[in-house]
């Protein structure tokens, strides 16, 4: 099961973010190629955002693999990370809690529910666009808290912030659909590969950051004849 949001029309903001909705249709593709159930949004508001949330957990079923992508602005508060809707307005850090959506209850809701391995793909450590408004912020994604069977990755460590570029979607993207395409890797090595190339590709410049409690083996392109002997 997937959930794939891309949020790039935020009218609060100061500009319009380039990445998300091609970004989104292109992993959403992807995965469908793949055999994933995918609940997919674009430039959804709160209320959207929570409608597609309940329909992806209501699917997931004890055992399956649950992966969940956003790309968009994600803003830290109080040390956790909460993602914006496109209607969000937020002008002190209490209205990211009220009007963001938070992390970690979907991975509570996913654990609930008997999820096997959980996939968390953040591309979304872009500058606070409401920065100017408060008084102190903390730049980039918070670390998460997740439960065993997780894998998580972040377009930027924890506290880090990236520029986009003017593309249709983000390297972080191209080069995560270019891993899943490879046979024999386990999605742990797929997100530390991409990691790599990421980082060559911006000669250093983004730096995806990568966190792994995975106990189970999970592979998007199962390994072919000569890869499992």
């Amino acid at each position: 099961m997937a959930l794939v949001i891309g949020n790039g029309a935020y009218p609060d903001a100061d500009l319009k973010l380039n990445h998300p909705v091609g970004s989104a249709r292109a992993l959403a593709d992807e995965l469908r190629a793949k055999g994933f159930d995918v609940v997919s949004g674009e430039n959804l508001g709160k209320q959207e955002m929570l409608r597609a949330i309940d329909t992806f957990i209501g699917k997931v079923t004890p055992g399956s693999t649950a992966l969940v992508f956003f790309s968009g602005f994600g803003i830290q508060a109080s040390r956790k990370t909460y993602l914006i809707p496109v209607n969000a307005q937020i002008w002190i850090e209490d209205d990211v809690r009220r009007t963001g959506v938070s992390v970690e209850p979907i991975l509570g809701e996913l654990e609930s529910r008997g999820a096997g391995v959980k996939l968390i793909i953040l591309d979304a450590s872009r500058r606070n666009p409401f920065e100017r408004r408060f008084r102190g912020f903390s730049a980039g994604l918070a670390g998460i808290y997740a439960p065993d069977d997780t894998l998580v990755m972040y377009s930027a460590a924890p506290g880090k912030v990236i520029n986009d570029a003017d593309d249709e979607r983000s390297t972080l993207v191209s080069e995560l659909i270019a891993q899943m395409r490879t046979p024999g890797q386990t999605a742990e090595e797929a997100f530390t590969r991409t990691r790599l190339a990421v980082s060559e590709a911006s000669h250093r410049g983004q730096v995806p950051w990568v966190s792994s409690s995975l106990i189970a083996r999970f592979f998007f392109a199962p390994p072919g004849p000569e890869s499992a002997r």
